[in-house]
């Protein structure tokens, strides 16, 4: 096989495996927090219900214990039996009204469909909703309150014939006269839409949520004691057989149980579905969510991920295209060369202007060659000829091992600085943290103690290891000079520094800066370190931060000034160097990089950085960059970073025509 395939199967192994290990591990630890999430708070929402449906009849129950008890009662409901036995309508009448002055404005308080007053044998003598005169709904009901007089007995929910009120369900309790004897009953028809205004409330539960309340009847039967959303007529209607694979949750609620599952709804849809069973009451109580819509967030997270997946595929067989086109190319065009030589023909050149590996060997073969063409035929010339030949040939094969080895040894290290080093150190800080978390109070507080060491140390190294590519890809990962705005840099440099401004209360005074010709997000990065390192070694006062520039010869001169603890003289040219720190870490934080940074930024832009400062005092930090930036193509000098290609293809042909 080729080199070119080569590699580009090498490149796309290392880089698609481990994304398609930390896509899937994302995937399945998204969907389980995801799933864990939504059951979570379909269980709120069932217990919100339950309490408040018990809350709402616990409420009516001690209304009616209030109510019985009233000396109105006590005291007009034995005269207005007595009056109607003896048919004096006068009385009757009498009596009725001091009743109503009371029991109609109650009845409406609380939303009852009807309040009735009985005898002790169960006869209607008073009714508080003049709109209706049916009560024989209610007469089955006295008799089972009759059994225990000072309990409140509570009925079935019922179809009601009263106006405004479809669905009531009657509460009761005898009342007690003065000598302890029960002289009569109360009764309540309660609304059930209030209860129904509950269920309906579909809060957190999307377009196919609902919530309804069954009861269980007979042996084997549960009835549905409220309307559905997708069947509002289904109340006292909808039943079904204790046994039966329908309604699964219902049956469960209504024989005592509580849980969560999944199940096949009344419309044949497959819904995931929280039960519970309110003993106060009798009722089982089920919410449920059709899972097409309670997990349709995870499907959208799958397209997301596997999205990002195809488009990291493409990006990767880019760049390893390109990579693996830039190193077999020159190859396979230096093998054709050797081969038109070793034809006879020792005009043609086969030098490269680049300056890896591949240039240099290209230009020693050039330089074989012509040498080759000084050579006299003599025999002892030809013979030296033939032997500097197969020098030729063995130091190409020396040259092409050493390319093959340093490439070998650029792809370890890439892959040592992106996988080898990083991953680790991740998986050491997780576990680290995993183990903290899950058997801290196993431990002692020396155990404690040595994983927070052990966390801390991983957390420093990794910092440490995005430190140093940091400080590597100044020079190899630097964009093209372009002209930018300073102001914007340092802009972008604030806004970066946000959070750690505000908990500071830092005040930053920024000058109008001049546009300059420079790498525009390495000038933000420059700005961002000297920003933050003010805002790290403050003093007890508010932070104070003036950034400004003036103009000289050539050049501009920046500065930031701050009011912070101040350098000692000794140690201003010490802390731009790598990995040099004047304080500890339990002190101040960070690697003592970022000043190495700044200057290695500076001196890329051909300028200078300095300190002034003294302890207690603050600091300045002067940096300088050139008005014009100056670099080669070839031997074309470009100032100001900046030429077009149409002046380059010119400068070249005219070059070709001297030459």
């Amino acid at each position: 096989m080729r080199i070119f395939p080569k590699l580009i199967i090498l490149s796309l192994s290392i880089s698609l495996i481990p994304a398609i290990f930390i896509s899937y591990v994302i995937f399945v630890n998204v969907r389980s927090s995801m799933e864990r999430e939504f059951i979570d708070k379909l269980k709120s929402v069932t217990s919100l219900k339950a309490e408040r449906i018990e809350t709402f009849f616990s409420v009516n129950k001690e209304t009616i214990r209030s109510a019985r008890n009233l000396l109105i009662l006590k005291q007009n409901l034995p005269i207005l039996a007595e009056k109607i036995k003896s048919k004096n309508a006068a009385t009757v009448n009498e009596a009725r009204k001091i009743l109503d002055s009371y029991l109609i404005p109650f009845r409406s308080s609380y939303g009852y469909a009807d309040v009735i007053l009985r005898d002790p044998s169960g006869s209607i003598l008073y009714s508080a909703n003049k709109q209706n005169s049916s009560f024989s709904l209610s007469l089955p009901f006295v008799v089972a309150a009759k059994n225990d007089p000072q309990e409140i007995t509570r009925g079935n929910v019922t179809k009601s014939s009263y106006q405004g009120f479809p669905y009531i369900i009657p509460v009761a309790s005898g009342i007690r006269g003065y000598n302890g004897e029960t002289i009569g009953y109360i009764e309540a028809y309660v609304d059930m839409e209030e209860v129904y205004k509950i269920l309906r409330d579909n809060t957190g539960t999307g377009n196919t949520g609902e919530s309804l309340i069954v009861q269980k009847t007979g042996k084997n039967k549960v009835i549905f004691l409220s309307p559905l959303r997708f069947d509002p007529k289904a109340i006292l209607k909808k039943e079904v057989v204790l046994g039966q694979d329908e309604a699964l949750p219902a049956q469960k609620a209504a024989k005592g149980e509580s849980g969560i599952g999944l199940s096949i709804d009344y419309r044949g849809r497959e819904v995931i579905s929280c039960w519970r069973y309110l003993p106060s009451l009798g009722y089982g109580l089920v919410s449920k969510v059709d899972t097409e819509e309670a997990f349709a967030s995870i499907g959208k997270i799958q397209k997301l991920i596997f999205f990002v997946f195809i488009l990291t595929f493409i990006m990767v067989f880019i760049v390893a295209f390109s990579l693996a086109k830039s190193i077999s190319d020159p190859i396979h065009e230096l093998h054709k060369g050797t081969e038109i030589i070793g034809a006879g023909n020792l005009n043609h050149k086969v030098g490269k202007k680049s300056r890896d590996e591949i240039g240099q060997l290209s230009r020693a073969f050039d330089e074989m060659v012509g040498n080759l063409k000084m050579t006299t035929a003599s025999k002892a010339e030809l013979e030296e000829e033939v032997k500097q030949r197969k020098n030729a040939e063995e130091n190409l094969k020396v040259a092409i091992s050493d390319l093959e080895r340093s490439n070998k040894e650029l792809e370890q290290f890439a892959y040592v600085a992106s996988h080898d080093l990083q991953e680790p150190l991740r998986m050491v800080t997780s576990y680290t943290q995993l183990l903290e978390k899950k058997y801290n109070d196993m431990l002692d507080d020396k155990g404690r103690e040595f994983i927070h060491y052990a966390t801390d140390g991983a957390k420093r190294m990794q910092n440490l290891i995005t430190d140093l590519l940091q400080f590597s890809r100044v020079s190899t990962k630097g964009k093209p000079f372009v002209s930018c705005d300073a102001s914007k840099c340092c802009e972008n440099a604030i806004a970066n520094l946000s959070v750690a401004i505000k908990e500071s209360g830092a005040k930053i005074e920024a000058n109008k800066l001049p546009k300059i010709i420079a790498d525009e997000a390495q000038i933000s990065s420059l700005f961002q370190n000297l920003i933050s390192n003010s805002l790290k070694y403050r003093g007890e006062a508010t932070p104070q931060i003036k950034i400004s520039c003036a103009e000289r010869p050539g050049e501009w001169l920046f500065f930031v000034r701050d009011n912070g603890i101040g350098i000692e003289r000794e140690y201003h040219e010490r802390i731009f160097v790598l990995f040099q720190r004047l304080h500890t870490r339990e002190e101040y934080s960070g690697t003592g990089i970022g000043l190495a940074v700044c200057k290695k930024i500076v001196e890329r832009h051909g300028g200078n950085i300095w300190v002034e400062s003294e302890i207690g005092k603050g600091a300045i930090f002067y940096f300088t960059i050139p008005k014009k930036q100056k670099r080669k193509i070839g031997e074309i000098l470009v100032e100001d970073g900046l030429i077009t290609s149409e002046a380059l293809d010119k400068t070249l042909k005219k070059q070709e025509g001297r030459s």
